[in-house]
């Protein structure tokens, strides 16, 4: 009985093993990306070889704040150009990290694609944070104890 047990579970698995995607294929070629299970079973590819990057058609500046430095987002660009999955892979803290995604999320792509039809690609972005006029370099002092 134990013995039985076991070989089902494991022809499950198996057969559940061979009925996954293919994900990662090496060279020129495209795949789905290799994120994990949740963009590979989305169907979300890579930028390169036969899938072209989506174009950023319209973009909004994050929030200015007084810390200069930058915040590194992933993303997929949908087949119709709009952001989904954002998330931060590499923060600053200081309510920077929030600040990055909203811009993010208002973001507009032309799609990209692959064999002339758009497909869901993931990317990697940068968002910069520099202070600006309204924040100048150096120590803000708002009042002297002296």
């Amino acid at each position: 009985m134990c013995r039985k047990l076991l070989y089902t579970t494991l022809f499950a698995f198996i057969s559940l093993a061979l009925s996954l995607p293919t994900v990662a294929q090496s060279g020129s070629g495209s795949a789905p990306a290799q994120q994990g299970p949740d963009a590979a079973a989305h169907g979300v590819y890579k930028v390169g070889g036969d899938v072209s990057a989506p174009v950023l058609i319209h973009s909004v500046e994050p929030e200015s704040a007084d810390v200069e430095g930058t915040v590194q987002v992933t993303l997929w660009v949908d087949r119709n150009g709009n952001p989904s999955h954002v998330h931060v892979t590499r923060g600053l803290g200081m309510g920077l990290d929030l600040k990055a995604l909203e811009a993010v999320r208002q973001y507009k792509y032309k799609p990209a694609m692959k064999d002339g039809k758009p497909v869901m690609v993931e990317l990697n972005l940068e968002v910069k944070f520099q202070r600006s006029e309204r924040y100048p370099r150096g120590p803000l002092v708002l009042a002297s104890t002296s």
